[in-house]
């Protein structure tokens, strides 16, 4: 029989252990939430609101999507979908307008930008959907690069708050993320120019696909949050290390769903080695006015009137 000092010490010792797991618990989850405001902050400070007002016959048309800064030289990833319009601003001809760049929340016009990649295939495969008003895709093809050219007031900034990029494609079932972007869903032409703002979830993956490729992870099913709205399309879904995994492509047309589709960062980076023959990596850190350029001058004109025709005829 153990006395009662014994005892005493031996209960001692067991409530110091246990009530050092409570502490050391508590303060890891102390940890995890201040690392979960960090991510959120910085994809918030990385997400941009791409807006453009555009004239098309004797029509006039806002269009906005989200985009994100993937380099600190201010280039901007984002969808083919939202990123075409800035192939009409400034063009002359039946549709005419500007487009630009806004930050904050509620969004303000901060810089313009000129297109630094586009595939235009993107166009091919969605011709008979560009003058829909809730067109259908796959999210296939469905990216684009922006670059920073200007400011609208004062200088440019020396930095842009961009995130860092996952092009290995590790994202599993179940993974908890964060998405990041500017929802229109509920809102008409003039909440969406003066009374945007900016909105981040959490979310996690319900399942993951591949386009035709078994062993590929390039779209990403997202369970519901408060950021599955319109509007969101090309905005970034960030992991729990703060790199952008994926962005924001695809939103169920049903009415009350908020599950997003996003096409992942390795596939987006796959589709340029296959297309350009270059990497993403590259268009982040060659000579941007030359490589958007380059792009322009390779983008057809029949690739500008599809995108032009759609919005004339948009229904």
């Amino acid at each position: 029989q153990k006395s009662p000092t014994v005892f005493a010490q031996m209960l001692a010792f067991i409530l110091f252990f246990a009530l050092s797991g409570d502490t050391a618990l508590a303060a890891y989850s102390r940890q995890e939430t201040n690392r979960a405001i960090e991510v959120t902050d910085a994809a918030k400070d990385a997400t941009v609101n791409l807006y453009c007002r555009l004239k098309a016959g004797k029509k006039t048309y806002s269009t906005s999507g989200s985009g994100v800064f993937v380099s600190e030289r201010g280039v901007i990833l984002t969808n083919a979908h939202v990123a075409q319009y800035f192939l009409l601003a400034g063009e002359k001809g039946r549709v005419t307008g500007r487009c630009s760049v806004r930050t904050g929340s509620p969004a303000k016009a901060r810089y313009t930008a000129s297109v630094l990649y586009f595939p235009s295939i993107w166009v091919e495969q969605n011709a008979s959907e560009l003058n829909k008003n809730q067109p259908k895709g796959t999210g296939e093809n469905d990216f684009a690069l922006l670059y920073i050219t200007g400011a609208k007031k004062g200088a440019l900034p020396k930095e842009f708050p961009a995130l860092a990029i996952d092009t290995i494609g590790s994202t599993t079932r179940d993974e908890a993320l964060t998405i990041a972007g500017y929802p229109t869903e509920g809102l008409d032409f003039d909440e969406v120019r003066a009374s945007l703002v900016l909105a981040a979830a959490s979310s996690t993956v319900t399942s993951t696909h591949g386009f035709g490729r078994a062993q590929s992870t390039d779209l990403l099913a997202l369970a519901p949050s408060a950021a599955g709205s319109a509007g969101v399309s090309g905005g970034p879904i960030v992991n729990n290390e703060g790199e952008i995994v994926a962005i924001a492509a695809i939103k169920s047309a049903a009415k009350g769903d908020r599950t997003l589709r996003a096409i992942t960062i390795s596939y987006i980076d796959r589709i340029m080695r296959s297309q350009a023959s270059l990497p993403l990596a590259f268009f982040l850190s060659g000579d941007l006015a030359a490589q958007a350029s380059s792009t322009r001058a390779t983008i057809s004109p029949e690739i500008i009137k599809t995108i032009a025709n759609g919005l004339l005829k948009k229904r």
